[in-house]
């Protein structure tokens, strides 16, 4: 099953070999969630610069430190050096999940792989769209292309895959519902996002036997 970088090419080679492999890239979420998180780094550190600059200045100044201020300047200082720990690692993490994305996407008669996770039968998930769903890190509602997960696909993610990837397919649910429900459409170097929702649609309608499309 030969690589291929555009969406007609993606087209022919299902339609010649019964599949395709594409290049997986980091998706915008991700991207912007690595930029904010480097722009907070650099506030943090802006801020931590600043009162070094402050403490000498004052000091030349005339201003007396006591016991209290000292113990203050040194607790926001530790607590400054643990966000910035937290950033960090958070920045390492998204870097790393970054890698998994860019592990190859293929749809196939087994199903759909990506993130290294798969193949996911066709019938295990319903066809790409756009939805509201959580956004865990803010609890708002954010608006994201995912694969809905059918039944068979909540018991095969959620009882029978191990948690590690269960975790690279999307978030789980609430404090209520650890559940995952959906898959995240994966990015695709070279496609556009809608691209790769209409692929991956249209491969399902193929593989299910659905009105619209044969190999």
């Amino acid at each position: 099953m030969a690589a291929v970088t555009s969406f007609d090419q993606a087209v022919h080679s299902v339609q010649t070999t019964g599949g395709v492999m594409l290049k997986g890239a980091p998706s915008s979420d991700t991207g912007a969630l690595r930029v904010l998180t480097t722009v907070l780094i650099g506030l943090v550190l802006t801020v931590a610069v600043g009162g070094l600059v402050f403490v000498p200045i004052a000091l030349t100044s005339g201003v007396r430190f006591t016991v209290a201020s000292v113990f203050g300047i040194i607790t926001v200082y530790a607590l400054l050096a643990a966000l910035v720990a937290r950033l960090v690692f958070a920045r390492r993490g998204q870097g790393r999940y970054a890698e998994i994305e860019r592990l190859p996407v293929s749809l196939d008669a087994a199903g759909l792989t990506l993130r290294g996770v798969g193949p996911i039968p066709w019938g295990d998930f319903a066809p790409a769209q756009y939805d509201l769903v959580i956004n865990k890190s803010s609890g708002n509602y954010t608006r994201r292309a995912i694969l809905r997960l059918s039944d068979s696909g909540l018991i095969a993610v959620n009882q029978h895959l191990p948690a590690e990837l269960r975790e690279r397919l999307g978030p789980s649910g609430n404090i209520w519902d650890r559940r995952h429900r959906w898959i995240a459409v994966p990015g695709v170097e070279a496609l556009h996002e809608r691209e790769v929702m209409q692929l991956i649609n249209w491969v399902q309608t193929v593989y299910l036997g659905r009105p619209g499309g044969q190999v």
